[in-house]
């Protein structure tokens, strides 16, 4: 929920994401037509999937479970559907072309930094800067640790006031920590706007089964 865009869809038709980008404004002289915007199609497309697995109790099975094991089996398959569907992103994210095009380096103060910049600049088609501010630092659980203390807004802190500024925040950089347990390669991680400013993913459910059912 925190790095994508969440959506539904009415059937199993191709979804399309509209990825359309315009250039600046313009001042034209007075009589001058006004010039065109720059428009670049950056979207995606893909279609939703059924997912699902069988499970056969039987009826003397269920009496004769004196410790509620099953109940508690029923609760894992939900939970196990939500984690299915953190594999899905972490496997999206890991194999986007705009993470392959960018090079691997160790997290530290320094490359969070440059990264952090990196993103603060990207422009549009027209060369103009888009002002997206960074707000998520997405590390598998091999980085988290260190990711909390590379950052300022560090998710599960443990002092009671985890945003107080301190001089042992000082020249860090306000992020959030987003740990995805599912990143293939404990190497990677990355920095995310907030989705609803500018989403690098987005995940649709069925509009008649938005939860795990």
């Amino acid at each position: 929920d925190k790095i994508v865009r969440k959506g539904t869809a009415r059937d199993f038709k191709t979804i399309t994401v509209a990825g359309l980008q315009t250039g600046d404004f313009s001042s034209p002289a007075e009589g001058a037509a006004f010039s065109d915007l720059t428009m670049d199609d950056a979207g995606g497309s893909g279609t939703l999937v059924m997912r699902g697995a069988g499970l056969e109790l039987s009826k003397q099975a269920l009496y004769n479970d004196d410790l509620a094991l099953f109940l508690d089996k029923l609760r894992g398959v939900g939970r196990s559907a939500a984690l299915h569907q953190d594999k899905l992103v972490a496997t999206a994210l890991s194999g986007a072309a705009f993470t392959a095009a960018t090079a691997a380096l160790a997290l530290s103060s320094a490359n969070l930094k440059t990264a952090w910049t990196s993103l603060a600049n990207i422009t549009g088609p027209a060369g103009e800067k888009l002002s997206i501010t960074p707000k998520w630092l997405v590390v598998p659980n091999d980085l988290y640790l260190t990711g909390l203390e590379l950052t300022t807004l560090a998710q599960g802190a443990t002092t009671e006031n985890p945003l107080a500024t301190n001089s042992a925040a000082a020249g860090k950089l306000p992020l959030g920590v987003c740990r995805l347990p599912h990143l293939s390669d404990t190497n990677d991680w990355y920095i995310m706007a907030d989705p609803m400013d500018a989403a690098a993913l987005h995940y649709f459910t069925h509009s008649d089964y938005q939860l795990p059912q």
